[in-house]
């Protein structure tokens, strides 16, 4: 149990989940938008590009295609009563259908900045090529603040104005301050994502991919969205060749859709409350951990 050996550190924590609110009130994101088909670079072309392929521009050119089967008239999935209360789908449901190009034209005349999806700390087998797809997709409506000490990751997103590239930093508050929600999209079967569950911590509700250990570090909280995990192949001998590693192609879609949703102000509001919430019930499980005992059964196993 991460907790118990005070990974996260101790509280009080600050809540950044009241001035992420106001920011979305500010600019009132649509709960659904009828979004534009536009070119995305996917997997096969996050990595053409990090290597520095001359024909990276011409993979992956033909914009992505909506799965209709999925998908509502309005271009977005339904929301999911089982990640938001009765009362909280039936708000969201009745409220109009407007388009994020309309949504932008809206904005374009108010002073506030647009709401920041962040993402800590991206590299591609965390799901650059999501994030890149996300930024070019909607742009306009949200700015995104990413965390990278690679600097191909850094090249390959720094062309996007509505991003904006830092190194790691020491206090992980000086970060999650500035952005409304945290994007968890790796394609490595993480073993737990800590950064996630200290987002969670603060009131800032987060978006993760369904790889490895994500899921449980947004303790039954964070909405979930598919990826195709990292293909690596093996040697002869069974062992895995990292060097020819490959990103698959990922589907955007579900992201755009819950981030959409998420940060709809009435859904924002509960989630981050039931976000802090979590995250605190689990420091005190944690805590109430024997960490002695814990230590010796740990090295009950090495004998």
């Amino acid at each position: 149990h991460l907790s118990a050996f005070g990974c996260f550190g101790r509280g009080p924590f600050q809540d950044f989940g009241p001035s992420a609110l106001k920011q979305l009130e500010q600019h009132r994101t649509p709960a659904h938008a009828s979004l534009t088909n536009r070119p995305l670079v996917t997997g096969h072309t996050m990595q053409a590009q990090l290597a520095g392929a001359e024909t990276a521009q011409q993979q992956e050119s033909q914009p992505a295609q909506r799965p209709q089967s999925q998908l509502n008239n309005c271009g977005a999935r339904p929301i999911d009563a089982e990640s938001a209360g009765p009362e909280t789908v039936q708000q969201l449901q009745s409220q109009p259908v407007q388009d994020v190009a309309s949504c932008c034209e809206r904005r374009s005349d108010e002073p506030a900045p647009l709401p920041v999806l962040g993402v800590l700390k991206l590299t591609p087998e965390k799901g650059c090529s999501i994030v890149l797809a996300l930024a070019q997709q909607l742009q306009g409506c949200f700015d995104f603040l990413i965390v990278a000490g690679d600097p191909k990751v850094a090249e390959v997103l720094s062309p996007q104005s509505n991003v904006t590239v830092i190194e790691p930093q020491d206090d992980i508050d000086k970060v999650l301050s500035r952005v409304c929600l945290v994007l968890a999209p790796s394609l490595w079967f993480e073993s737990w994502g800590m950064v996630v569950t200290e987002a969670l911590l603060r009131g800032l509700p987060c978006i993760v991919s369904d790889a490895g250990g994500l899921p449980e570090a947004g303790l039954g909280i964070c909405p979930v969205c598919p990826v195709a995990p990292i293909e690596i192949p093996t040697d002869s001998e069974g062992t895995p060749i990292w060097a020819m590693r490959q990103y698959p192609k990922q589907d955007i879609w579900p992201w755009v859709t819950a981030i959409q949703q998420t940060m709809q102000p009435v859904v924002f509001a509960d989630l981050s409350r039931r976000c802090r919430q979590a995250g605190h019930n689990f420091l005190e499980q944690g805590a109430q951990l024997e960490l002695p005992g814990l230590l010796s059964w740990l090295e009950s196993l090495c004998d």
